[in-house]
């Protein structure tokens, strides 16, 4: 009877896959349907993970060629990237909601 069960079982994922395929086209990358591609955990790991591409030395050096040029930097065109010394308190905004 197990034996049974498991034969209907991959016949239904068989029809089912078949049927998605003439559905969706032949060409159908099965990885974009895979429901483990949202998972949170990977997203915000994979998030950490990239470069941001700028450093606290570049941002510093951005900011001082502005001024020595005479032009004004805005606050979106250099990263907040600080380092901050062991024991100090991080900044804090009593505006930001």
């Amino acid at each position: 009877m197990l034996a049974r069960w498991i034969r209907q079982l991959r016949e239904f994922a068989d029809n089912t896959q078949s049927q998605l395929s003439d559905e969706l086209g032949e060409d159908l990358d099965w990885r974009q349907l895979d429901p483990r591609q949202y998972d949170p955990r990977r997203i915000i790991r994979e998030a950490l993970a990239e470069p941001t591409g700028h450093t606290a030395a570049e941002a510093a050096a951005a900011k001082n060629a502005a001024r020595a040029s005479g032009n004004s930097v805005s606050a979106a065109a250099i990263p907040a990237a600080v380092s901050l010394v062991a024991g100090e308190p991080a900044p804090f905004d009593s505006e930001a909601t």
